[in-house]
Parts: structure tokens; sequence; C-alpha cells
């Protein structure tokens, strides 16, 4: 026996959960642990021995890492860095010809600085059911940091605190990000915690697209001295998306703001529109507020303007030094795979502006991430952390299957938390999508289950928690998401009813609540998009959704969404729609529960030249809004068996603009085999309901809360609250900028 592996047999209890096949008299198991206090991340149950590696801040790369704690009289103990851990295991693989040993690296609890990005190839993977693990050291939490301390700070006046910048370089990059105490810091902006509204766009500007964005604003709003030299960003909020680019120049006396980009639709941005509201960024110290920093490029200084009594010169302060944090990447002809993280916190990962600016076409789609996942199948990331994000936590890009990412805990993001598939719309060039599942770049059997996402977005506004672009057989399913200022979840990548590789994914079970929030519209707390044939919504709990200004919607199939089953949904408290069918073929809605929406239960945007959808056993629950909007008459729409309740008299179809219109074109089961709930049978006295054909609704109601929802507790981020609000109730309404906008 090779004396460099032994057993390390434990007698600490577990609880083991099987990943794994049976096969014959063999069984594989793939072990996960619970972490806490308890946890225990070994696999000698599956394997006789395991060769661990100890990693700890106290350690030395000069050491074997074969021992957990330093020991001075041999001199010997953890290693340093988790890069080094990585080359010893290899090096050990090498020697195991037979294969039949487990791997894993345990990090003692602390914070470990990465000085660059922790890449993960072929040659780093494990066996089949004897994954390679990361993980925390048991009852300790490790955090790999993409961050930078900074101090020493120094007291200018007053509250106003300097510290150079021993990261930063002369490329021109600047932070993004700084967080004191683990708490997010905003830079300078105008104006604090609203918007302006652009006021038009000169005519000179329309339709060329050689021209920087140009636009009028509100005299009074900007200051004279605003300049693009102070690195002031300007962020548009579009209808659905938004733009973020460079400050070129001000002119005060014309009242134009001129961005470091283009207007171009094939460029970097969208022009800009009367109307839209807007904010800047950075804006320099005409907005320097309380608990707002600064970085000058040409000083290389930091500045930090503190709240009144905060103790900065205690303070722990970093900025982010890295975009991305893990990548894990096959070759071109070698997938990397069996590598398990477990346990582990994730954060500080920041992200830069390109030159011309940024305005993703939907959803932030393209951020940079903080753990990336190509090329690459059998990964498993559980009971792990992400936080304090410039953009994205996870992206899982082209050639990757068998990926599992649980038990999670995702806040405070730039971005949106788990991107997922190909971002591109259409076939390539020379290629074709007629057999999907043969498709090289193909992205398939994805499982996202049992996570917490809250706080998403923090930089990116367009963000959403969970996105699946071009990929099939995904399963979203008891996530909770929360803290959101577009769609919850986001699936599908095609307009229309042109070729996709979005089929059979499975969105169940998940609390969605708090999106939208007033700044941007045109969103869903469950958001689908073009062909998905096989794809199940259900089960799912959403609610407290309001948009800017329309489009505030529970459940929301976009253009072409079409072969999708939406069932067993409870929906309530939007601000539009409970469901929004813009238009599809072939989709079914069943047996879900629409109450308290805004302006309607159900809006029908146009028909299609087949069946568009079936509405079978839904319950509508109008508080006075029209339960029905828009062509829900038209004779693609089936109803049968739905039951329409409201709070006061019967039930309003129809807006009241097209009721006649609709009501004649009515297709006949909906008068005939759908219930019609007056007031009078409402005991609101008795907290039930005297008609015996309704009063299962309570139970209905309380099963899906017992139902949907993450399981496991909060465990890495317990001292973590949801981001303060990041702009004042109804800031981006209209007629609600600032206080001059008005003048």
């Amino acid at each position: 026996m090779d004396d460099a592996f032994e057993s390390e047999a434990t007698d600490r209890p577990k609880q083991l959960r099987s990943l794994g096949v049976c096969f014959g008299q063999l069984c594989l198991i793939a072990l996960t642990a619970l972490f806490g206090l308890a946890r225990d991340v070994s696999a000698e149950e599956s394997y006789s021995r395991t060769y661990t590696i100890y990693v700890a801040t106290d350690g030395n790369d000069g050491y074997s890492g074969r021992q957990a704690s330093v020991d001075s009289e041999s001199h010997d103990g953890p290693v340093r860095t988790i890069e080094h851990a990585k080359e010893l295991i290899a090096e050990a693989r090498k020697k195991d010809t037979r294969r039949v040993y487990s791997y894993r690296i345990l990090l003692r609890g602390g914070h470990y600085e990465l000085f660059a990005p922790l890449l993960l190839g072929p040659s780093d993977s494990g066996g089949a059911g004897a994954p390679v693990i990361y993980a925390s050291y048991p009852g300790e939490t490790a955090y790999l940091s993409g961050g930078h301390v900074v101090s020493p700070w120094s007291n200018k006046r007053e509250n106003l605190w300097t510290a150079s910048c021993a990261v930063c370089t002369d490329s021109g990059d600047s932070p993004h990000e700084m967080f004191v105490n683990g708490a997010r810091r905003e830079r300078p902006r105008l104006p604090p915690g609203r918007a302006f509204q652009i006021q038009g766009v000169p005519t000179s500007s329309l339709g060329n697209t050689a021209a920087h964005d140009t636009f009028y604003v509100q005299h009074g709003d900007l200051p004279d001295s605003l300049s693009g030299d102070d690195d002031a960003e300007v962020v548009i909020l579009h209808i659905w998306k938004v733009s973020r680019a460079l400050l070129a120049s001000f002119d005060p006396r014309a009242n134009i703001v001129e961005l470091n980009s283009k207007s171009d639709p094939h460029g970097a941005m969208s022009a800009p529109a009367k109307g839209f509201p807007y904010f800047v960024d950075n804006a320099g110290d005409v907005s320097r507020s309380e608990q707002t920093w600064k970085y000058d490029r040409r000083s290389r200084l930091f500045s930090y303007s503190s709240a009144a009594n905060e103790d900065v010169a205690s303070a722990k302060i970093t900025v982010p030094r890295l975009t991305n944090l893990v990548t894990i990447r096959g070759s071109a002809t070698d997938d990397v795979h069996d590598i398990a993280f477990q346990g582990i916190v994730f954060e500080f990962a920041d992200w830069t502006l390109p030159a011309g600016g940024r305005e993703a076409v939907q959803a932030e789609a393209g951020l940079p991430s903080a753990i990336v996942i190509e090329a690459a199948h059998s990964i498993t990331l559980s009971h792990i952390a992400v936080i304090h994000s410039g953009a994205d936590a996870i992206r899982v890009g082209r050639r990757s299957h068998d990926i599992e990412i649980s038990k999670s805990e995702f806040r405070d993001l730039g971005g949106t938390a788990i991107a997922i598939g190909l971002d591109q719309r259409s076939p390539p060039t020379r290629g074709a999508w007629d057999a999907p599942d043969s498709f090289p770049d193909r992205v398939h059997s994805i499982s996202v289950r049992d996570n917490l996402i809250a706080s998403v977005g923090r930089v990116s506004l367009g963000a959403v928690g969970i996105w699946v672009g071009q990929a099939d057989h995904v399963v979203v399913e008891q996530n909770e998401i929360r803290d959101i200022y577009y769609s919850g979840i986001s699936v599908g990548w095609t307009w229309g009813y042109g070729p996709s590789l979005s089929h059979d994914n499975r969105v169940a079970s998940n609390l969605i609540y708090n999106y939208g929030q007033g700044v941007l519209s045109d969103f869903g707390g469950v958001y689908t998009l073009g062909r998905q044939t096989g794809t199940i919504v259900e089960n799912n709990i959403i609610h407290d959704g309001y948009a800017r200004t329309y489009g505030g919607n529970g459940l929301y199939a976009d253009e072409g969404t079409s072969g999708v089953i939406f069932r067993n949904n409870l929906v309530y408290g939007v601000s539009d729609a409970g469901i929004h069918l813009h238009y599809g073929r072939d989709d079914i809605f069943e047996g879900n529960i629409i109450s308290h929406f805004g302006k309607t239960g159900l809006r029908c945007s146009s028909g299609a030249e087949e069946s568009s959808a079936t509405f079978r056993g839904n319950i509508f629950y109008s508080s006075g809004s029209p339960v029905l909007t828009g062509m829900c008459g038209d004779k693609t729409y089936v109803f049968v068996s739905n039951d329409f309740w409201s709070l006061s008299g019967l039930p309003r179809l129809f807006d009241e603009t097209r009721r006649s219109r609709q009501m004649r074109e009515l297709p006949g089961e909906l008068t005939s085999d759908n219930l019609f709930v007056d007031p009078s049978f409402i005991a609101p006295e008795e907290g039930n309901y005297r008609f015996s054909s309704v009063s299962p609704l309570i139970g209905r109601i309380n099963g899906a809360f017992e139902g949907a929802g993450r399981v496991t507790k909060i465990e890495l981020t317990t001292g973590m609250q949801d981001g303060p609000p990041e702009f004042q109730e109804g800031a981006f309404l209209a007629g609600t900028g600032s206080a001059n906008t008005t003048r």
C-alpha cells in the first residue's frame, strides 16, 4: 500500500444524500453533507481511502498539506493557497493509477484572497462517483475572495477619508464596487435615490447611427460643473432594459448630455427617448452624500464620505479586483468533470463597464460571472454562497450538462444569480438547430434546487433571479427569489416561433416576490419566450410585483411561447396582469389561482393562426378590475370550467371600452361551463365561504404555501439582510424626478 494514502474513517454522525446510480451489485454514491457546525464532506462511506489536502490562512505552501493544523515540531501543516492544494491533488492522482481513491481539499475557516481566478480544467477532474471535493473544514467557513482590503485611511476633513489603491493599474480600469464591513456602498449619484427624465432627443441625431447618443435634460437638473473627466456614468431606464455609458460631455447652456456610446441598433446602445428616467452614477463631488465613495484614476486615491460617528479607521473596507473567481472549463476535446464545491463562500467580484457602454438585449444576458462553468459535466455546487458581486454569480455555458446547484445562497449581486444556456438568438450562420439534441454546444440536464436568491441587479438593474436561455431539461425547483427589479425567472431565448434549443424545462414550486419594484416595465414573476415544447411551469407562488408604467405580470408568456403548461400556480398582488399571454400556440393554463391583480386577471394581446391557449379550471378573483382584457374573446382562446369571483358584484369580464365587441365574440364555453360567483356567497365574518363549490380554495392556497420555496436553513449568510431600497418608492414614475424637474 502506498503510504501517501490512508484511510480517514470518522465516527462523526453523517446525513447523506445519494446522487449516484446503482449498477448491478455496485452502487457509487456521491455524498453531499449538511453544512453548519457539524457538516461533513468526507467520502469514506463509498471509498475505503480518501486523500485530503488541508488549506489554512496560517499555512505554508512549503508544507505537505496533509495535516489540518500547523505542527511546530515537525514543521509541517496545511498549505496556504488553494491553487497549490490543487496541484498537490493532481500529483497524487497521477500516482493513483488504479483510480480507487477519492480526493478532497478542506479549507480551514477564514478569508482567502485570490490574486487570480482559480482555473479548473480536464486534468483537475475526479472520477465517476468520486468527485474532487473542495469544501470548508467541518464546523468552519472558508471565504474565497476576489477583493482587496483597502487601508490605511486618512481623515482629511470632517467626514471625508482617503486611501491609496494598491491594486489599481495604469490601464484606466476603476473599481465599481466598495463594501464597508460587508455592506455595499454606492458612488455619488444624481439625483440620490430618484431619477430625472429625458426631455427630448435632438432631431439632428435621429437616424444618424454614427452620432453619439445625445438627449436634452431639464434645466437645473445637472450641475454646470458636471464633466466627462469625472468618469461619470449615465444610466437610462428604457422600457424593459437598461443602458449605461460614460458621460462624454454636458452643455449646461443647451441642456444637452452627450454619451460615449452609439445609438446604432447594431452597436452598443438604443437611442434614448423623451420621458425615459435616467440618473448619473459616479457623478463626482457635486453629489457627495454620506456613505458614498469615489475613485480618482489620476491620483489612484479612494475617497469615502462617512456617516457621522462611523469608525472608518478600524472598518474593513474592501474593493473587488477580480471579475471572475472560479472558472471550470474543459478543452476543445475534453470536458472537466466530477468536481464538487461545498460549504464555501465566494465573495467580492467586480464588473467593468465596456468602453462603448453596455445595454443587454434583454435580462442583462451576457454579463461576466464570478463562477463560470463551460464544457463540463457532473459538477455539483451545494451549500455554497456567492455574495457581493458586480455582475452575475454563476454562468453555466456551452457544452455543459449534469450540473447541480442546490441548497445555496446568492445575495447582494450586481447582476443575475444563475444564468444557464447559450445566449444566441438564432442558429449560427453555417449551422442549424433542426436536431437540437445533437447540437455540439448543447446545454442540458441542469438542476437548480432549494436556493435563496435575494437582492440581485444592484448594478445591472435589468438582471433576473434565474435565467435559462438556449437549454433543455433544466429543472428550477423550490427556490426563493426576492428583492429584484425585473423578472424572477426567465426561460427561453428566441422571440417568436423561430428555431429554439429551449424545451422540456421545468419551473416548479418556487417562491417569487418583491420583484419589479417600480423600476422597469414589461416583466413577469415567471417569464417565458419562444417555442418551448414540453416545458412546465407549476406550483409556483408569485406575489408583489409592480412595474414602473405597465406590464407588472405574474405569469408572462411573451412572444411565441408555445407548448408550455402553466398549472397550479398562485399569483396575487401584481400591478398589471395575473397572466399575460402575448401570443403563442398550444399553451395550457389550468388550475391556477389569480387574485388581487391591479389591471386585469388575464391579458390576451393577440390570437394565433392555430390554437392559442386553453384555460381550464382556473380561479380568477377580482377586487374590481376586469377579469379579462384584450383578445381573450378570439376563437383561438378556449375557456372551460373556470371560476370568476368578485368582491363587488358579478365580475367585470372585460375592460368597459371593449366589452360590447368582446362579449359578442365570447366562446360558448365561457357562458355555459364557467362559474360566476356573486359576493353574496361570501361570509367574511365567518372567515370562510358558504358556497360549497368554492370552499376548497382555502385548502389549495395553504397547500401551495406549504409546498413552495426553499427548505434548507440559511447558514452562510445569516448576518446579511436584503439590500435597503435602492430607490425611493415611485422614483421612476412619470413626474417624480428630482425636485427641480418641474421648474
